[in-house]
């Protein structure tokens, strides 16, 4: 059921065999207490389907981005800014140092 809406929505699909999808913490700095930015590396071996089960994406790319978290007054920590460093096409860029 969940795969179906997901492809009504253009989503990615589950893994499938070979998936190469990966990602990694690549430094943390501490603004505040309430204020986080995480560096991270994101490998992005996933497929994406149109509504049709068309798959419409299944190139890899990897990407270098930092997200700022801020904490919530109701305590929970949401991302507030995404800032792509880099996006290289394949396992290349940050993606070789993933493990």
């Amino acid at each position: 059921m969940r795969l179906q809406e997901g492809k009504q929505e253009g989503m990615s699909s589950p893994p499938r065999p070979g998936d190469v999808s990966d990602w990694e913490v690549v430094e943390m700095q501490i603004e505040s207490e309430s204020s986080v930015v995480v560096t991270e590396c994101y490998l992005d071996g996933a497929w994406t389907l149109d509504a049709s089960g068309k798959v419409v994406d299944d190139e890899v790319i990897s990407y270098l981005g930092k997200l700022r978290f801020v904490k919530g007054s109701d305590g929970r920590w949401r991302v507030s800014t995404i800032e792509t460093i880099s996006k290289d096409e394949g396992r290349v860029g940050c993606a070789e140092q993933l493990t």
